[in-house]
């Protein structure tokens, strides 16, 4: 099974919304732009997949959300305003605890409905279905578990 974990060693890069790969060699071919509906972190796995793929797709959810607390949304929303020490690791989110959620409020409907499976997607695993326990990206993918 795959893991977010793979992110620890991840930087987010810059905010330059450049979404090509270097596929150069020295004769100066050109370079492929990702492609953001095929490719997916396993395929990349780097900071020029972040950038381009998901840093842009979940500002967009997060900002259609609450678009005031979101404004400024970026790679340390994420991995924390230290970006975990910088090694960009998750989890990286403020922990919580699901059990303790409010499953009829808005905040777990947007996490749950929306951020749970297009992060997901985006990342090519299978979101965490609580009703099978089955699953490799669930809230614990970017939040801590409180205790």
């Amino acid at each position: 099974m795959r893991s977010l974990m793979l992110m620890v060693l991840v930087a987010c890069g810059d905010k330059d919304t450049d979404t090509s790969t270097d596929t150069e060699d020295s004769g100066g071919e050109e370079t492929t732009a990702l492609d953001c509906e095929t490719e997916t972190w396993a395929d990349n796995g780097d900071a020029a997949f972040m950038s381009a793929c998901v840093l842009p797709t979940m500002a967009t959810h997060f900002q259609g959300y609450d678009a005031d607390a979101h404004a400024d949304f970026s790679c340390a929303s994420c991995h924390g305003a230290d970006l975990n020490g910088g090694t960009y690791a998750m989890p990286g989110a403020v922990a919580i605890s699901v059990r303790e959620q409010d499953p009829n409020s808005d905040i777990y409907q947007f996490m749950s409905g929306t951020v749970v499976p297009e992060m997901a997607g985006i990342l090519g695993l299978e979101p965490y279905d609580p009703s099978t326990g089955s699953g490799e990206f669930s809230c614990y993918s970017c939040h801590l578990e409180a205790r």
